[in-house]
């Protein structure tokens, strides 16, 4: 993307896609990634969205998901000098710490080799057939550009 709020090379993908600020704060996203992650609008913050919104909740492996979502986050955080604020603003959700731990403590070295190599599978239901999608996002690129330096997440469907 030439600005991180430019929708056209995100339309252009051909599955969910979307730009995000070193704290993960949505910065554009086309409609696939709309459709899975539901009521999270630019500005909100994904790390938020997944602990806050009941939407997250939808899929069908939603602690898997937090765990792959958190490990991204963290790593994310130590790799490029964010000041982990996504993270500090969970505290307010009254069991937000404790999950966090838990989730984290449920994480082995192998299942965080396949999320930073091949990227965090996502269960994502229909909202009328219950058909479950599996897409896999990439390992999160990080852009440097004006005004901001942000994310790139491109998702994309997981063959059975």
């Amino acid at each position: 993307m030439s600005h991180p709020t430019d929708i056209g090379p995100l339309d252009a993908h051909p599955g969910p896609a979307a730009g995000l600020t070193l704290d993960w704060d949505l910065l554009a996203c086309n409609e696939q990634w709309r459709a899975i992650f539901t009521g999270l609008r630019t500005g909100e913050n994904l790390l938020e969205w997944l602990f806050a919104s009941p939407h997250a909740r939808q899929f069908p492996e939603w602690r898997r998901t937090a765990r792959h979502m958190l490990l991204w986050y963290v790593d994310a955080q130590l790799q490029h000098g964010g000041d982990g604020r996504a993270l500090a603003r969970l505290r307010p959700l009254a069991t937000t710490n404790r999950a966090v731990r838990s989730l984290l403590g449920d994480t082995d070295a192998d299942e965080v080799e396949v999320v930073f190599s091949e990227g965090a599978p996502l269960e994502v239901p229909d909202p009328e057939t219950g058909a479950v999608t599996i897409y896999r996002f990439d390992p999160i690129a990080l852009i440097e550009s004006e005004p901001v330096p942000y994310y790139a997440i491109q998702g994309s469907v997981c063959e059975a």
